[in-house]
C-alpha cells in the first residue's frame, strides 16, 4: 500500500542502470512507456480482480468471521490508487515538466544534485 499511497517517486526501489545511464529526453520515453504499461495491465486485471472479490462473498474467515470480499476489497483501492498514480506520471511527463520525475539523486526542494 505504500507505493500506492505514501512512496515518493524517489523513494521507490527500482533497477535503474539503464535509466541512469541515458539521456533524459530518453529517460522521460522511459517513464511514458512505463507508465502506458502499467496502467494497461492493471486495467486490463481490474474486472477479473472485481469478479474474484465480489465472488469471495460466499466465504468467511474461520475466526473473525469477517466475509473474504471486505477482506479482499483493498486490493480493488491498490489498482485504482496504482492506475491513478501513473495517469498523473504519465500526465507529469507528457504535458507538465516535459523531464522524468525527480531521482534520489536530486534534493527535493532546490532540484539541485546533492
Amino acid at each position: 500500500m505504500g507505493a500506492a499511497f505514501v512512496a515518493r517517486e524517489d523513494e521507490e526501489i527500482r533497477f535503474d542502470l539503464l535509466y541512469g545511464s541515458v539521456r533524459k529526453g530518453l529517460q522521460r520515453v522511459f517513464v511514458i512507456a512505463t507508465a502506458l504499461v502499467l496502467i494497461t495491465l492493471f486495467l486490463v486485471s481490474l474486472p477479473a480482480s472485481w469478479d474474484y472479490v465480489t465472488f469471495m462473498k460466499i466465504q468467511s474467515s474461520a475466526y473473525l468471521k469477517i466475509r473474504f470480499d471486505w477482506l479482499f476489497s483493498i486490493y480493488i483501492i491498490f489498482v485504482v490508487a496504482v492506475v491513478c498514480r501513473y495517469l498523473w506520471l504519465l500526465w507529469q511527463a507528457v504535458v507538465v515538466r516535459r523531464t522524468p520525475p525527480a531521482t534520489a539523486e536530486q534534493d527535493d526542494i532546490t532540484g539541485h544534485s546533492i
